[in-house]
């Protein structure tokens, strides 16, 4: 019988596992290493998605703040005019929309009395106290107020939509929430009335759907507005709207932006920027 020759070693087997092992190894480094060159990519279009939304909200920015002091803005502010959103589209899918938030519409807790702060919701006597004895005031952000002996995250809920810490104390009538209007010292029966007249009040240009509806033009034609309007104001009521009157604005100097880029087609992440309008400048940022 003729002998037969094998033309692989004796350890082929062992060849044959080790070869299959560096097949598996060169599997696993090739997924792994697309894995990684994918990853790369994503964090690159995120980091120019994140740029270019961060250069649109700027230039939201700077458009919100020639729109406020260009003269093309009312001489008065309400929520319906500051609310509207304004859009701006560019070539290749970018863009931003803006809108403001009226900072005047809430109570200052650098310079409101501790009588007015312990008419916020949330606040008591004691707590008014402390906050206004605190050494931390004048406060930065309103979040400083979690600081304060006595305050809780559930009190700081009630009454942070009703605080700031911009302004020099005066309230937007045209803007400000009942609580804030209360707390202010306005009496209830009388907020009422104020609130009716934004509501249905057609304005100034006595044409209903625009953006004057329910405006104040100036502090000193409100009790006579209201009068017109309603008719039932009581002396007590007119008094105390009289006295409180030199604190009162219908236009605010300290707005919010809030601002949402659109990059390649997709809204980014929200931006917003507290301004003061007088002075063009911005006094916080926030990404």
């Amino acid at each position: 019988m003729p002998k037969r020759y094998s033309f692989l070693p004796d350890d082929s087997g062992s060849i044959m596992v080790v070869a299959l092992w560096i097949l598996i190894t060169l599997s696993i480094l090739s997924v792994a290493l697309g894995n990684f060159v994918l990853s790369q990519l994503s964090f690159a279009k995120f980091y120019r998605r994140s740029t270019l939304s961060l250069h649109l909200a700027r230039a939201a920015c700077f458009e919100a703040l020639n729109q406020r002091r260009s003269g093309s803005a009312p001489g008065f502010d309400t929520e319906r005019e500051l609310n509207t959103r304004r859009h701006r589209a560019f070539k290749g899918g970018i863009g931003y929309a803006y809108y403001f938030e009226d900072e005047q519409a809430k109570i200052n807790i650098n310079t409101a009395s501790k009588e007015v702060l312990e008419n916020l919701p949330g606040v008591d006597e004691d707590l008014a106290d402390e906050i206004v004895n605190s050494l931390r005031r004048p406060f930065k952000v309103e979040e400083e107020l979690m600081l304060v002996d006595g305050m809780t995250e559930e009190r700081f809920k009630k009454l942070q939509n009703s605080i700031t810490v911009y302004g020099d104390g005066k309230i937007n009538i045209n803007t400000a929430h009942f609580e804030v209007l209360s707390a202010f010292g306005l009496d209830p029966d009388l907020i009422s009335v104020i609130m009716r007249y934004r509501q249905e009040s057609a304005g100034p240009d006595e044409q209903k759907g625009t953006d004057d509806d329910g405006a104040f033009l100036t502090a000193g034609s409100v009790l006579g507005k209201l009068n017109e309007f309603d008719g039932s104001l009581f002396t007590r009521q007119q008094q105390n709207l009289l006295a409180l009157q030199g604190s009162l604005i219908t236009k605010s100097n300290y707005l919010k932006i809030k601002i949402t880029p659109t990059a390649k087609g997709g809204p980014g992440d929200g931006f917003s920027a507290v301004a003061d309008i007088k002075e063009n400048r911005i006094l916080f940022w926030a990404e």
